[in-house]
């Protein structure tokens, strides 16, 4: 058999703005000379290397080469395409490339259109950024048509979280004097669940803190679940403990991420005599991809929020790479 060889340049990882050479080589005997240049097999490993150079795969590596020997080039291309590793956008070089208004709109967008691509019932429907009054607003929310009942709509498959990493009793009596009427201004559809995707203004004040967290127990009051992602590297309060501190839940039964960046998910369970809120943490970590959160529409009907996907969603939109 002969060898033919297939020169083609692609950006050096290791030196930003060069061009390296890569050799592909592609066995065939002289009858097939031509059509194996031309195969079909033979360019598509050509659109393999090129992609794996162009997401940081030294391809002249040893490495790479026993990578591509072994068949799984294709199933780690796909891991590592579809894998967006938590940014931080707070601090220098991203801080200074991309504004977080507008990156928390385009990930809010993304969440709820992602939620009504077949993930939510049909009767159901979210939207980004509602306005709850002269002073608040909802990232995401998730509502449902007056006096639907399935709308029609295709059914949503049936999705079961693991058990609540924390249960905490709460009385919501003594909330009253706080609450700040987060419906009023809804019409006749009905708030099922709530995303709030943490800014820098949530935490950068004591009235801030105490707003946003008596915003979130409202919803719990009200049978609304909720969602907290707080990706804010550039403040230090923990609005998730403030949460639980407007509950009155005793201190040793609160739970702090160990990255002080969170994800929670919360649904308020009404039993009449021991009324809880059942709670999903999850830590957050800069450079490892964001996780899967549950979002209650009802007490027995829950469905996924890929936070992950709809981070990559974003990002592409604004062309921002990991």
């Amino acid at each position: 058999p002969r060898r033919i060889s297939c020169i083609l340049s692609a950006p050096d990882s290791t030196q930003p703005g060069q061009q390296q050479p890569i050799r592909l080589d592609s066995r065939m005997s002289r009858d097939n000379n031509r059509q194996s240049r031309h195969s079909p097999s033979f360019r598509a490993e050509v659109h393999l290397v090129v992609k794996a150079s162009a997401v940081g795969y030294d391809v002249r590596s040893a490495a790479f080469r026993r990578l591509r020997r072994s068949n799984r080039l294709k199933a780690a291309l796909r891991t590592k395409v579809n894998d967006m590793p938590l940014l931080d956008h707070f601090h220098p070089p991203l801080r200074d490339l991309r504004h977080w208004e507008g990156f928390h709109h385009a990930w809010a967008t993304t969440i709820a259109q992602q939620l009504n691509d077949g993930v939510l019932p049909g009767d159901y429907f979210a939207e980004p950024e509602i306005s709850i009054g002269p002073q608040f607003e909802i990232d995401v929310a998730t509502l449902k048509q007056p006096g639907s009942d399935n709308g029609g709509g295709v059914a949503t498959a049936t999705w079961a979280p693991p058990r609540p990493k924390l249960a905490v009793s709460v009385d919501f009596a003594h909330l009253d004097g706080c609450e700040i009427k987060v419906f009023q201004d809804l019409g006749s559809i009905s708030l099922r669940a709530a995303i709030e995707l943490v800014s820098p203004a949530n935490k950068d004040r004591p009235t801030s803190r105490r707003a946003f967290a008596a915003k979130c127990a409202d919803y719990l009051k009200h049978g609304v679940s909720l969602v907290i992602v707080d990706t804010v590297t550039s403040r230090s309060a923990n609005l998730h403990v403030e949460l639980l501190k407007l509950l009155d839940v005793k201190r040793h039964a609160t739970w702090r991420s160990p990255t002080g960046l969170y994800a929670g998910a919360y649904r308020a369970v009404p039993v009449r005599k021991n009324p809880r809120v059942e709670v999903w943490p999850e830590a957050l970590t800069i450079g490892k991809p964001l996780p899967v959160m549950p979002l209650w529409l009802s007490f027995d009907l829950c469905v996924p929020v890929q936070l992950e996907h709809s981070y990559l969603a974003a990002c592409r939109s604004l062309r921002i790479s990991a």
